[in-house]
């Protein structure tokens, strides 16, 4: 509900009400009209929702809010386990999107926010670490070889998603990809077996999970790191294929944005779990 006045012959919007108190004129932040034998608020302070508790929910839109800025994060991916002195790769990080879209009061919009994949482990017959979960989940890395002493690899992380109230999406952000696990004789480099961030956004697709890492295939090995959730999610990280070698990363999953609902995002990157923000619009 807006407060009008009639200038000139005209109805203009007040966007600020002033009243003189004590010989000082000072600004309302709240002016509240009886309607109906309700009294209701005629303005409206910008306001703003941040929400990052992991898992599903909803949010109603408030009085006089006609559009919303969203700022979305996907979830990172874990890192890889070690061996002796050669550390896993660490995990890729989350797509962040920020987006405009219209609304109207009282409706409902939901979301889902991702956890972050979990980090392999290291030793003999160890399974990676579990993917995320959100709208999607990560894959989970590989497991290592059941000899010797070898990293497996992490689990890539889930993606965050918000809807409108018909169930349409409006945004997915992309999980970061599982990093790989080390062996101890064949090597890739430290940046090479380092977890992918989301950094792709696209208007078409399908969300999916991010597939699984490879598992070891010798007797001894790391393992690949599991691919991060997205529109669609990544694919699993391979083992290097030689004894005692690294597994390789996974990829990152694929943030997306609906061009028909949203202005086109703004991308950056997030760590750890998900997570959103609503800042409420007059117009």
């Amino acid at each position: 509900m807006s407060l009008n006045i009639k200038h000139a012959g005209s109805w203009r919007e007040a966007t600020e009400v002033h009243i003189k108190n004590s010989g000082t004129w000072r600004k309302c932040k709240e002016v509240y009209v009886k309607k109906n034998g309700v009294w209701q608020p005629s303005l409206y302070e910008l306001s703003s929702n941040t929400i990052t508790a992991t898992g599903a929910g909803t949010v109603v839109v408030p009085l006089g809010a006609f559009r919303v800025t969203i700022t979305i994060n996907g979830a990172s991916g874990g890192k890889g386990g070690y061996d002796g002195g050669y550390y896993g790769g660490d995990g890729g990080l989350g797509a962040s999107l920020t987006a405009t879209v219209d609304v109207e009061p009282f409706t409902t919009l939901s979301y889902t926010i991702a956890t972050a994949g979990a980090n392999g482990a290291s030793g003999s017959g160890n399974a990676g670490g579990t993917g995320g979960t959100g709208y999607a989940s990560g894959g989970t890395g590989g497991t290592t070889g059941t000899a010797g002493w070898s990293g497996s690899g992490g689990g890539g992380g889930g993606s965050s998603a918000v809807l409108l109230p018909n169930s349409t999406i409006i945004m997915v952000a992309g999980g970061g990809s599982g990093g790989g696990g080390r062996g101890n004789q064949a090597h890739l480099s430290q940046s090479g077996i380092t977890g992918k961030d989301s950094t792709a956004v696209v208007d078409y697709g399908t969300p999916s999970n991010g597939s699984n890492g490879e598992n070891c295939t010798t007797a001894d090995g790391g393992a690949g790191g599991g691919g991060g959730a997205g529109y669609p999610g990544g694919a699993g990280g391979l083992y290097m294929g030689s004894y005692d070698s690294d597994g390789y990363p996974g990829e990152a999953g694929t943030s997306y944005f609906n061009s028909e609902e949203a202005s086109t995002p703004t991308l950056s990157t997030h760590t750890g779990n998900g997570g959103i923000t609503f800042t409420w619009l007059t117009e």
